[in-house]
């Protein structure tokens, strides 16, 4: 199978490209951040809102463009018009954050978007990939072409630049006190990025997939103690712990929620139904995971 893959760089779309290019044959377009020699893939290196750039390319046939790295209205459209009759489907990396968040229930892929404002860094990336997918469906119909969403929870797993796992690994490795949240009540989900990127493979091509939305998301339920005794097993010493409480919270960093009222939970099955892919579980790859980044971090 042909595929393009915008971004690919980082984490998730880097793990891809890892994966995915011993079956497939991969094209690379992103900034050239990491360049991808290595990966034997070939790599076009240009910024995505570079239209003129992109205009100049010879625009070739793909089976699948897999954009991971649309973050702002305008970024597909933008794109995919230099694609016209080019592309069979397009298949966008969104977020389980766009959905209406504190409604109290699981959300499956029909669950409504949020349209309440949110402030900050957090509220301008929800709002872009809503408009994001929105404008997809909308180019998809235009320039007739099937499109798929994939929505994946908090991802981990090697390469994450994101300070979650990475950053208590780092503290551990390093010999810094580690903050336990004791009375915390929070509850969060996770999607292993190796599950994330069968899944994602799995939908290239599959015409069950095309006009569809889908959940990454493991149906494990996860609270702070469950992480932290993998993160107390993965020490190999006692690592240096200090319980806090909520009310002493002044700022400290907390990658996960940590009340009821941040809790955000859902539905995850549709992909497995559909590709016949099930979710790792989660202590083992955490485990790994922490373990990758204790290592990394002791070099």
């Amino acid at each position: 199978m042909k595929i393009l893959i915008l971004g690919g760089s980082y984490f998730f779309g880097r793990v891809f490209v890892e994966y995915a290019k011993k079956s497939h044959d991969l094209a690379v377009l992103n900034r050239g951040t990491y360049p991808l020699k290595d990966q034997k893939v070939r790599q076009y290196v240009l910024n995505r809102h570079d239209v003129e750039g992109i205009g100049e390319l010879q625009p070739e046939e793909y089976d699948a463009v897999i954009d991971f790295c649309g973050y702002r209205q305008g970024d597909i459209s933008g794109f995919i018009g230099n694609y016209r009759g080019k592309v069979k489907q397009y298949i966008f990396v969104s977020t389980v954050d766009v959905y209406e968040r504190q409604t109290g229930t699981v959300k499956d892929e029909a669950a409504p978007y949020e349209y309440r404002p949110i402030s900050g860094e957090a509220g301008e990336y929800i709002r872009g990939k809503i408009s994001l997918e929105k404008e997809l469906m909308k180019c998809a119909e235009l320039y007739q072409i099937s499109y798929t969403i994939v929505r994946p929870a908090i991802l981990y797993g090697r390469y994450n630049y994101a300070p979650r796992e990475s950053y208590y690994a780092r503290s551990i490795a390093e010999g810094k006190a580690v903050e336990y949240p004791v009375d915390a009540s929070g509850l969060f989900q996770f999607v292993y990025v190796d599950d994330a990127v069968k899944m994602l493979e799995a939908l290239c091509g599959n015409e069950k997939a095309y006009n569809e939305c889908f959940n990454f998301c493991s149906d494990e339920i996860v609270d702070y103690p469950k992480f932290f005794d993998i993160l107390k097993q993965e020490a190999g010493e006692k690592p240096k712990i200090r319980d806090i409480r909520l009310s002493e919270i002044t700022g400290q960093y907390f990658p996960f929620p940590l009340t009821k009222n941040e809790t955000e939970l859902y539905e995850g099955k549709k992909i497995c139904e559909y590709t016949g892919l099930k979710y790792t579980d989660f202590v083992s790859s955490m485990s790994e995971t922490v373990r990758y980044f204790i290592d990394i971090f002791k070099k």
